[in-house]
């Protein structure tokens, strides 16, 4: 279907929903979408219709040094660098408690779109998903306050013949930001 005119009359009917939501919200909605830097087909026609980069990511890599690899799984440790009465727990938060978590931490980000209680359990159907590789961290009254979630897959691994895996998302409550707890959840 590639190269047919297809992708010319879906996006003309994303213009026209957009244009009717807009219009029944009272605001002006953007219409936006991603493409990868290998994606070049698709970042030309998105060029091509008006559309024009605002964002950039970056996937970066970063080798663990032998000597700070873990021998076994073991449960996470407070270093030292957490304030007394703050701990980190795996996977200790529900879907429905990772979502609102998740709200409250990206709210203010840009694009932000809120997570569900549903899209938050379909993710942990992922085959990529493992619970042990979640990270909360919690106050001294036990409310979690910052979490970590990382994925390894295997079939990526078997492929590229490599081991590795990477931090999914990552997040601290504002009020908590700037006092080192990301990096402290990033190191656990």
């Amino acid at each position: 279907w590639r190269g047919q005119g297809i992708e010319d009359d879906i996006l003309a009917w994303a213009h026209s929903e957009r244009e009717l939501l807009s219009q029944e919200r009272g605001e002006q909605l953007i219409l936006s979408s991603m493409a990868t830097s290998t994606e070049q087909q698709r970042h030309d026609f998105l060029q091509q219709h008006g559309f024009k980069a605002v964002r950039t990511f970056y996937t970066m890599e970063y080798q663990i040094p032998k000597h700070l690899q873990p021998q076994h799984a073991a449960a996470p440790q407070n270093s030292g660098a957490l304030p007394d009465g703050m701990s980190i727990k795996t996977s200790a938060l529900t879907s429905e408690a990772y979502a609102a978590l998740h709200n409250i931490v990206w709210v203010d980000h840009y694009a932000y779109q809120p997570l569900t209680t549903e899209q938050a359990a379909h993710e942990r159907e992922s085959p990529d998903y493992n619970a042990e590789l979640d990270l909360s961290l919690h106050n001294s009254d036990d409310t979690a306050i910052g979490f970590c979630t990382c994925m390894i897959s295997a079939e990526e691994n078997a492929q590229l013949q490599r081991k590795i895996g990477w931090v999914h998302r990552i997040g601290v409550r504002r009020e908590y930001r700037g006092s080192g707890l990301g990096r402290v959840l990033l190191r656990a």
